[in-house]
């Protein structure tokens, strides 16, 4: 009797420790997956951001709004 709870105890336990690796690899591979996916988001955002590279002149801008009556920036006409 002792002995067939022994071996069931030891069988849980080994069911267990496989289940727990199971999921250690499943959190890794979904961490994977989600480096992977920000990663090519983020890319993909900057890649298509028209401007995002350009430079501004800053002062100019200023400048602009400051020249105008109302304190609107003039459109580029």
């Amino acid at each position: 009797m002792l002995k067939m709870k022994m071996m069931l105890m030891m069988w849980c336990v080994q069911v267990l420790d496989d289940w727990m690796y199971v999921a250690s690899v499943i959190d890794r591979l979904q961490l994977y997956i989600f480096l992977a996916i920000i990663i090519a988001g983020t890319v993909g955002i900057l890649i298509h951001a028209p401007h995002i590279f350009d430079f501004i002149d800053q002062s100019e801008i200023i400048k602009k709004i400051l020249d105008s009556p109302d304190g609107s920036p003039v459109p580029d006409n």
